[in-house]
């Protein structure tokens, strides 16, 4: 269980990638171009085609030096596994993320409704750059979405990538190994090396369209 202070968020990743980083140490950071959702940072009513350009063009500009890194609440969700996992052949990776850092996101059914465009970008405070960061259309609120946002500051040189190294903000706790995935306990502990890692295989639940942890000895991975 996380301690006080710290939250317990779940990452998704094929195996390869979920392996890498637990080996790296490290997550990437995404950045406004990685976001597969269109809308992201955008959740605002605006009808003039002048003001959709000039709003996309000052986003950018806004959200150039800042990336986020994505989370979920909970590990159970089929379609978690399906989108983010590899089809159920990857792995959750659960941290213990500082409350300090990590937000919430807010799930709407409509777009805000901007009156005055020019004036909102010209007035626009840190709590109106935190409320597009952290506000999503309500059909994906399924993911039990939490972020956390950092500068972009060091690009690693042979990815052009950005990352954030494991540290006290960020503790990695456990590994819930996918119901289709090949891997198992012992090449992960190869790969982290952690004896704290708890590792846990996930399977599909029998009464309800969850996913659940194997108890049975004999199917642990």
């Amino acid at each position: 269980m996380s301690g006080d202070g710290f939250i317990r968020l779940y990452k998704f990743y094929g195996l390869e990638s979920a392996l890498r980083n637990l080996e790296q140490r490290r997550l990437k950071i995404a950045t406004i171009d990685d976001i597969n959702d269109p809308f992201e940072w955008s959740p605002y009513d605006i009808r003039e085609a002048a003001d959709r350009k000039h709003w996309r063009n000052w986003r950018r500009s806004a959200f150039a030096a800042r990336g986020v890194i994505c989370f979920s609440k909970t590990w159970h969700h089929p379609l978690m596994w399906s989108h983010y996992a590899e089809n159920h052949k990857g792995l959750a990776i659960g941290f213990d993320v500082r409350r300090s850092v990590a937000r919430k996101i807010q799930y709407r059914k409509t777009c805000k409704k901007i009156e005055d465009l020019k004036s909102f970008v010209e007035n626009c405070s840190d709590r109106t750059l935190e409320a597009a960061i952290y506000t999503k259309f309500d059909a994906w609120a399924y993911e039990e979405e939490w972020r956390t946002t950092y500068s972009l500051d060091d690009k690693d040189h042979k990815t052009g990538l950005f990352f954030k190294e494991f540290d006290q903000d960020l503790i990695p706790r456990e590994v819930i190994i996918g119901a289709r995935s090949s891997t198992s306990s012992v090449e992960i502990n190869s790969r982290f090396g952690d004896p704290k890692l708890e590792i846990r295989t996930a399977r599909l639940a029998f009464k309800n369209f969850r996913i659940v942890e194997q108890k049975h000895p004999d199917y642990m991975k």
